[in-house]
This record gives structure tokens, sequence and C-alpha cells, in this order.
């Protein structure tokens, strides 16, 4: 009787919307206000979320980019270690005769470019001519420069066949220009 009750004094409402509404009161009644509600509550989160996944993104970034460069490193070391099971002589010569012919040689890596820029603009500065060897490009050369001076890091820079302190560039006091 209880039953009957409610469904005919609930008209044009099912009896699980009736059920509903006396569980929760004021759903279904406000309607509008309720969807804007839970609108501005959407918006609230995905404001909060896209410095997030900005930052998200910018972290992918970087390690993609340290991914690729282990990558290539991996790739010139491969390559080396091919090289290093050929004899050393020919290799050695090579870079010899580099420095020999040219009285300021600079071994770089094409994507140092911070360490490079410093070095290259000095030598544009003072108009001296010299040779700049983008190592990766060669490995015959890359390895025979890391044999003949023992340095596993690029730049190298010769001046008059001695290997020089980029340091020293770097801050200023060289003299040997």
């Amino acid at each position: 009787m209880n039953l009957t009750a409610n469904l005919t004094g609930n008209r044009g409402k099912s009896e699980e919307q009736h059920i509903e509404t006396k569980q929760n009161p004021g759903v279904g009644q406000e309607g509008a206000s309720g969807n804007k509600e839970v609108y501005d509550l959407n918006k609230k989160i995905e404001e909060r979320q896209k410095p997030f996944e900005e930052e998200q993104q910018n972290e992918n970034k970087a390690f993609e980019t340290e991914m690729e460069e282990k990558r290539r490193n991996r790739e010139l070391l491969d390559k080396e270690n091919d090289i290093r099971m050929r004899p050393s002589g020919p290799r050695r010569a090579k870079v010899e005769r580099i420095v020999r012919e040219n009285p300021i040689v600079l071994f770089v890596l094409s994507y140092a470019h911070k360490e490079n820029d410093f070095i290259l603009t000095v030598f544009n500065k003072m108009k001296r001519d010299f040779k700049a060897i983008y190592v990766e490009e060669d490995d015959q050369i890359r390895l025979g420069v890391k044999e003949y001076t023992d340095k596993e890091r690029f730049p190298l820079l010769f001046i008059n066949g001695q290997l020089q302190d980029i340091n020293d560039f770097k801050q200023g006091t060289s003299n040997k220009l």
C-alpha cells in the first residue's frame, strides 16, 4: 500500500527517479546548476593539469634528447672499436699531417655548440685562418686524434702543432695567438 501511494503520488516519475529524489534531495531538481558545477569543476581540473602536462612534455623532450645523445655516442664507440682492431699507424699519421700542415686546428663535435662557438668566435674576430674538423664525420680522424692526444673529450685545439688548453681561451688567458 505504501508502494502504491508512492507510485500514484509521483505521476510522471518512475519509481527509481522518485527513490533517487528521496535519497538525494536536490538531485534532478537543480538540473542546469548541477551541470554547471560539474562543468566548472572539470574546467578547474583541466587548468591544473595543463602545467603538469607541459612539464611532463618538457621532461620527455629532455629525456629523448639525452637518449639520442647516448645512442649517438654508442654508435661512435662501436665504430671506434671496429677501427681499433686495425693498426693505428695510418690514423696517427693522418692526424699528425693535419696538425703539421695547419697552424691552427680545432677538432670538434658538431653538436657540442657551446664549447665550439666561443673558440670559433675568437678566431673569426681575430681574422685568423684556422681549420675546424668535425670529428664525427670521419671515424679514422676521431680515433686518430684520441690516440694522438690521449684525450677522449672534444673540442681539442692545436696551435703550431701544440695541444692547447681550451679553458685558457674560455678565460681569455692564452697569449699563444
